[in-house]
Order: C-alpha cells, then structure tokens, then sequence
C-alpha cells in the first residue's frame, strides 16, 4: 500500500498540477484577453483622444482663423473710417479756403465797388460845381445886363419928375393885383 499510496499521491499531485496548469492556462488565456482587451481599450481611448484632440485642434484652429477674420474685419473698417474722416477733414480745408477765397474776393469787389462809387461821388461833384459855376457865371451876367440896361433905361432925375405921376398910377395898380 505503500507504492500505491504513494502512486495515488504522485497521481493526485499531477492531478492537481494538471489542475493548477489548467488554470493558470485558463488564467493565462483569461489574463490575454483581458491584456488584449485592456489593449484595445487603450487603443480606444488613445483613438479617442486622438479625434478628442483633432477636434479641439480644429475648434480652436476655427476659433483662431475667426478671431483673425474679426481683426482683419476690424482693422479694414477702422482704415475706411480712417480714410473716410480724412476725405471728411480734406473737404472741410477745402471749403474753408473756398470760403476764404470767396472773402478774399468779396473784398475785392467791394473795394472796386466803394472805388467807381468815390469815383462816381467825385464826378457828380465836379459836375455840380461846374453848373453852380456855370449859373453863377450867367447870374453874374445877367446882373452886370441889368446894371448895363438900368444905366441906360434910368431916367434921370428931369425925366423923372416928369413921369411921376404916371410911375405913381402904375405902381397903385400893381398894389391892387396883388
């Protein structure tokens, strides 16, 4: 009994060996699939990440070419306001110096106009003075005729004497008219 018990043990122990073997084969197995399991899970989740990462890349690719299209935006309105306010700033200088123009030659009108009209004034005067002595020239004559004429039509005092009474007459009708 003794071979055999040792026969049975030997056989147990390699039974149970088998049995060990068989599960760490089982675990083995068990232990690569789950190592390739946890494998394409990595795989997985590295893909994953991948896309994860691909799209914040893109979002943020986006985002940036936005914020570059806003500033392009920004900058190229704030140059037509610049160019707009300056055409706005050139057409302002140029309608002050038309305007200063315009006074400069509102002046020069003026002063040809305040230049005919002393001139004109100046003629008018001269003209005036010219028949005032004209007049005065044909009243200065007339007086000197009238002192030739009353020289020679005077009567004198013989021929006034005579005429007296007749001058009298007259000059009673003349009160009368009157």
């Amino acid at each position: 009994m003794g071979e055999e018990s040792i026969k049975i043990k030997i056989m147990e122990d390699n039974n149970r060996q088998k049995y060990y073997d068989m599960i760490r084969s089982y675990g083995n197995q068990l232990s690569n699939k789950s190592s390739e399991l946890i494998e394409k899970m990595k795989k997985d989740q590295e893909e994953e990440d991948k896309r994860i990462q691909y799209y914040y890349d893109q979002k943020n690719k986006l985002e940036f070419e936005r914020e570059e299209k806003e500033k392009l935006r920004k900058q190229k309105n704030k140059s037509e306001l610049k160019k707009y306010l300056d055409l706005q700033i050139e057409e302002k200088k140029k309608e002050k110096e038309f305007l200063k123009l315009l006074d400069y030659e509102q002046a020069r009108i003026w002063a040809i106009d305040c230049k005919k009209f002393n001139e004109d004034e100046k003629t008018k005067e001269k003209i005036l003075k010219e028949m005032n002595k004209k007049n005065n020239e044909n009243l200065l004559k007339q007086i000197q005729k009238r002192k030739d004429m009353d020289k020679n039509n005077k009567m004198n005092d013989a021929e006034y004497a005579m005429n007296r009474k007749i001058l009298e007459e007259a000059k009673e009708s003349l009160v009368k008219e009157k």
